[in-house]
C-alpha cells in the first residue's frame, strides 16, 4: 500500500500534523483510563507496544497495537481509536484496522465526544461527557461478519468501513462506560 492510501488523500504536512494530534489526545485518553480502571479497583499498568506513541512521522507504519496493558496479572493488548462526537447515529471502523487488531489480539478502546475544535492539542471537552466501549477480539470478527463493508469516498479516505448503527450497540458494544471520577475540564 502506498503513501497515498496511507495518507487518506491528506499531504505528507498534514497527515503528519493530524497524527500528532491524535496520537497526543489518544496518550491522554489512555492515562485517564489507566486512572480510572484503577479507581474501579483493577491493578493495572501499560506500555506502548513497539509502536512510536510520540506521534512523530514514521517512515515505514507499524501495525502492532498501540499499548500492552497488564490488567489484573493478564497480559492484553489495545488499540486506541477516537470520535469528536458522541455518534447517536452510527459509528464507523475501518476493515483493514479491524483486520490488523484481530490479527495481533488486540482490544478495541474507542472513546467518543473527544471535542477536538481547538488548537494546541486543548480539548474542548468535559471529562464527565467522554464515554467509551471496549470492543473484544471476538466482537470485532463479529463486526466483519455481521456488517458489509462500503467504501464512501468522504470518510476514512474511501476506505473500506462498516457502520455500526447506533440502535444496535447495547447488543454489539455492551454498556456505555462513562468516567466515575471528574477529571475536571481540559
Amino acid at each position: 500500500m502506498g503513501n497515498n492510501y496511507r495518507f487518506d488523500h491528506r499531504s505528507k504536512e498534514e497527515f503528519s500534523k493530524d497524527i500528532k494530534r491524535a496520537t497526543l489526545i489518544e496518550n491522554w485518553l489512555m492515562d485517564l483510563w489507566v486512572k480510572e480502571m484503577v479507581l474501579r479497583g483493577n491493578k493495572i499498568d501499560y506500555f506502548d507496544n513497539g509502536v512510536d506513541n510520540s506521534g512523530e512521522f514514521v517512515d515505514i507504519p507499524n501495525s502492532s497495537s498501540d499499548y500492552k496493558i497488564i490488567e489484573n496479572g493478564e497480559t492484553k493488548f489495545i488499540e486506541v481509536k477516537t470520535s469528536p462526537i458522541g455518534n447517536d447515529k452510527k459509528s464507523s471502523f475501518k476493515v483493514d484496522a479491524l483486520q490488523a487488531c484481530i490479527r495481533n489480539k488486540a482490544e478495541i478502546l474507542v472513546f467518543y465526544n473527544i471535542a477536538t475544535r481547538s488548537t494546541n492539542f486543548k480539548l474542548d471537552t468535559i471529562i464527565s461527557d467522554i464515554y467509551w466501549y471496549r470492543i473484544s477480539v471476538p466482537t470485532q470478527r463479529k463486526l466483519l461478519e455481521w456488517y458489509e463493508p462500503v467504501s464512501i469516498a468522504k470518510i476514512m479516505g474511501g476506505k473500506k468501513i462498516i457502520m455500526v448503527p447506533a440502535e444496535h450497540y447495547q447488543e454489539v458494544f455492551g454498556t456505555k462506560q462513562y468516567f466515575t471520577n471528574e477529571f475536571g475540564v481540559v
